[in-house]
């Protein structure tokens, strides 16, 4: 699944083909090395953020890897950026507005920003749209209804796409990538009659307050519709504060590449469900939460042919 997100971000990000797909593909091969650099950076990161503030720069064993690992993503993802450059540069004509990658897009305008969101989304987008994918394909697969209707609305010749946009939304705040949102305060503020000095970190942990009944009901529950019932509907998802639930992220700190992630997800699971019938064969998939959620191996799913 993770070779599928580099892939996407690559063809959509740069314009062009990494080859992570390739069923010969090397541990040296670029795309193999950045995705291990990228899994490197966030297991670490735990590690070394949980230690003692003192410790926290000391060149220690964990220290000395995540730095040649962040060196090593940068290295690479610097590679593909140029090879895009160029593709772009020796084209020598124009090309359709819609049909430019992003970085095309973005170099016209600002070329340190366009190295920038490039490198940001081979760095943050890979083990993100895996893992949401996975808990995706995961509800549809023990929720058989859902399923069905999702492949009744995929077949159909509408454009519309509702059900399976409200199933993303619902598998996202039962599971999202990051458990919990982090901001610093730049003033003083009151809450629940606490002080908040400024400048101290704030963690609102969104995953655990999208799973209480005070906000929603049947919580723990995958119930698509509520994000498709009406105001009057006891589950309609308006009734929780818009704060709670946040996979995301919110305001000048929010996901950049959330729409591009949403459009992978869709499409990818828009294609399985079209021509598989997923199902879930073992105990219930298992959890571990890092700096990110991660699942834990093995993934139990069975696809067979739609006859």
């Amino acid at each position: 699944m993770s070779k599928y997100a580099l892939e996407a971000v690559g063809f959509v990000g740069l314009g062009a083909r990494l080859g992570t797909l390739s069923e010969d593909l090397t541990e040296d091969h670029p795309a193999r090395r950045l995705q291990t650099s990228v899994k490197d950076i966030f297991d670490l990161a735990i590690r070394i953020e949980a230690r003692p503030k003192f410790m926290k720069h000391l060149p220690t064993a964990p220290y000395r890897k995540i730095l040649a690992a962040c060196d090593t993503q940068w290295e690479i993802s610097s590679m593909y950026i140029e090879q895009a450059r160029n593709t772009i540069k020796n084209r020598g004509h124009e090309i359709p507005e819609e049909d430019k990658s992003i970085i095309e897009k973005l170099l016209a305008i600002d070329e340190k920003v366009a190295v920038m969101m490039a490198n940001e989304m081979l760095l943050a987008g890979i083990d993100t749209v895996s893992f949401v994918t996975v808990g995706f394909l995961y509800h549809l697969a023990t929720n058989p209804q859902a399923q069905d209707r999702v492949r009744e609305e995929v077949r159909s010749t509408g454009t519309s796409r509702r059900y399976l946009k409200a199933c993303l939304k619902e598998s996202l705040r039962i599971w999202p990538v990051i458990p919990a949102n982090l901001r610093r305060t730049t003033r003083e503020h009151v809450v629940g009659g606490y002080l908040l000095p400024k400048g101290v970190e704030v963690i609102a942990p969104n995953e655990f307050l999208s799973k209480q009944e005070k906000y929603y009901p049947r919580p723990l529950e995958f119930i698509p519709e509520r994000w498709l019932a009406d105001k009057s509907d006891p589950l309609y998802y308006g009734n929780a504060h818009p704060m709670v639930t946040l996979p995301f992220g919110f305001g000048v700190c929010s996901c950049i590449g959330r729409r591009i992630a949403e459009l992978e997800i869709e499409i990818l699971t828009s294609a399985i469900v079209d021509n598989f019938v997923v199902s879930w064969h073992g105990p219930p998939i298992k959890v571990k939460t890092t700096i990110m959620n991660l699942f834990q191996k093995p993934y139990n799913f069975k696809f067979e042919s739609v006859k």
